[in-house]
């Protein structure tokens, strides 16, 4: 979890802040998960996969 979260970055989200890493894992199991979570998991799990695959 830890190495996800030092791969986050501020661009990733819509608030401009990577959330702590305690509220991450929290947005992780579900709570008020948005779709900007899902899509920086996504690019960081998979950097060399083409934007548009993950649309």
């Amino acid at each position: 979890m830890s190495q996800l979260h030092q791969l986050l970055t501020p661009a990733h989200f819509v608030t401009g802040a990577v959330p702590e890493l305690r509220r991450l894992r929290d947005l992780l199991t579900g709570e008020a998960l948005g779709w900007d979570l899902v899509e920086a998991v996504a690019d960081v799990c998979f950097p060399d996969e083409p934007v548009d695959c993950a649309e």
